[in-house]
């Protein structure tokens, strides 16, 4: 291709990814007009939903939004489940922090038919073990303050529904759809979220994929006396493939309702069928390295560990094992 035509699509295709992120604010500010001005910090609700899901994209520091090439996607960027065209199923173990943890299954399956994009479905529970209850003064009853009153539960369940479809050759759209329920003991919490996804690759420089997501998208939730809007996010990212596809380089940049941006940045390198990975957080999650393993066990199953310290808090460990078919 000449290199004036070559530069002339890539200004076609910036114009197109332009119109693509502004037509994402715009919607953003219609669906969430409260969350379009200031920061809300400390005061969103469901901020389970920032948990980092799959151990790749935990072992890359959270850094997924340019990449999304497999099964993770689920839970990353949709747009990036047109780019699988083979059912995928994606099942992970997340160790959290204060003996919380939580599970997760996703199922990629590409829409019979013809080319009509890619679905999936996703699943994450979060237990978040037994506390103990301690009451209130109160007189009348002759209760003291701070005598034990028992131990209760936490849970919360996220239940999405996705879809993603090839715009051009060169763009990618999702859309992914959530139904989320807090639980503390006797009392619930429903709400309904939205994602947005684009990806684009660029032809003129091969390897490199950018990516814009806005997430979290939907009306205010009330858990018994509380009442905010869920963690509102808009994060853009970038991916690049080197060294014959067997280097991947990630960087994600996040813009959270209620925090300061955070910057992430991943490395991924193939060694025959093993995959190291590190990666960089910089976000409300608490910064730090972190890093991981794959194994490629067979041509169809691969199994992905990753490590996230929190210094004080803790360490945390995830475990994914990926099937192709």
């Amino acid at each position: 291709m000449p290199i004036t035509m070559a530069v002339e699509q890539a200004q076609a295709n910036l114009k197109i990814l332009l119109a693509l992120t502004l037509s994402l604010v715009c919607l953003v500010c219609l669906l969430n007009p409260a969350q379009a001005g200031e920061k809300f910090a400390g005061t969103t609700m469901s901020a389970f939903l920032k948990l980092p899901v799959g151990a790749r994209p935990t072992a890359l520091g959270g850094a997924f939004t340019g990449a999304a090439n497999d099964a993770n996607a689920l839970s990353g960027n949709p747009a990036g489940l047109s780019q699988l065209n083979y059912r995928q199923v994606i099942i992970n173990h997340h160790e959290w922090l204060l003996d919380s943890a939580y599970e997760y299954l996703g199922v990629v399956h590409p829409v019979p038919f013809g080319r009509l994009g890619t679905a999936g479905i996703g699943i994450l529970y979060l237990n978040l073990g037994d506390f103990e209850g301690r009451y209130y003064r109160d007189a009348e009853a002759g209760i003291k303050a701070g005598e034990k009153a028992g131990d209760f539960t936490a849970s919360n369940l996220l239940v999405t529904l996705s879809y993603s479809w090839q715009m051009r050759t060169d763009i990618l759209a999702g859309l992914r759809f959530g139904f989320l329920r807090e639980r503390l003991e006797d009392e619930t919490a429903n709400g309904l979220t939205c994602d947005i996804g684009v990806l684009h690759r660029f032809n003129v420089i091969p390897g490199l994929i950018v990516g814009i997501e806005v997430k979290n998208m939907g009306p205010s939730i009330g858990f018994i006396f509380q009442k905010g809007p869920l963690p509102f996010t808009v994060q853009a990212g970038a991916s690049y493939r080197a060294m014959g596809d067997d280097l991947l380089l990630t960087m994600d940049i996040v813009e959270p309702i209620d925090n300061d941006v955070g910057i992430h940045l991943g490395a991924e390198y193939r060694l025959f069928d093993t995959f190291l990975r590190a990666g960089y957080r910089k976000s409300d999650l608490g910064p730090g390295i972190t890093g991981g393993l794959g194994f490629e066990l067979t041509k169809n199953y691969r199994l992905d560990y990753a490590y996230a310290p929190f210094d004080d808090l803790g360490r945390a460990h995830s475990l994914s094992l990926l099937a192709k078919f």
